[in-house]
């Protein structure tokens, strides 16, 4: 698992223990969710931190929720799966 984890407030990147415990178990909870790997700048906004995982493929069918790093499955131009 490549990731990498940042302050939002400061933009400084973060290695405490914790927080890669925490970036591990988000990447195992995606995959077993999604059955793929996580890719790009997932934001959890309620902690403070970004996840970085590295490039997003080209047409990813599953994106980060800007504000939660909540997955959001495309359905369609400007529409969310259950809404």
């Amino acid at each position: 698992m490549q990731c990498r984890v940042f302050n939002i407030t400061t933009g400084q990147e973060e290695h405490t223990t914790d927080l890669l415990v925490l970036a591990r178990a988000y990447h195992a909870a995606w995959r077993s969710m999604f059955i793929a790997e996580p890719a790009g700048w997932h934001r959890i906004s309620t902690l403070g931190i970004v996840f970085d995982f590295g490039q997003r493929d080209p047409a990813p069918s599953i994106e980060a929720d800007t504000d939660s790093g909540s997955p959001a499955p495309n359905s369609g131009p400007g529409e969310r799966h259950g809404q």
